[in-house]
C-alpha cells in the first residue's frame, strides 16, 4: 500500500512537471505567432493578389469580355 501511494505521488509530480512544460511551450508559440503574425498575413495577401492576377490573365486568354468585367469589378472593389 505504501508503494502504491509513493508511485501515485511521483506520478502526480510528473504530471505537474509535464503540465508546466506544456504551458511554457504554448506561451512560446503564442509569442512567435504574435511576432510574425503581420508578416504571415502580408505574404498571404500578396500571394492571393498574385493568384487573382494569374486567374485574370487566364480569363483574358479565354475571353476578353469576362476579363474586362472582372478587372473592373476588382478595381471597383
Amino acid at each position: 500500500m505504501k508503494i502504491m501511494i509513493i508511485i501515485l505521488m511521483k506520478m502526480m509530480k510528473l504530471k505537474k512537471i509535464l503540465k508546466v512544460e506544456v504551458e511554457a511551450e504554448v506561451e512560446v508559440e503564442v509569442e512567435v505567432e504574435n511576432k510574425y503574425n503581420f508578416y504571415l498575413h502580408f505574404f498571404l495577401i500578396l500571394f492571393n493578389i498574385l493568384n487573382l492576377y494569374t486567374n485574370l490573365q487566364s480569363l483574358y486568354l479565354m475571353n476578353s469580355f469576362y476579363h474586362y468585367h472582372i478587372k473592373f469589378f476588382v478595381f471597383f472593389f
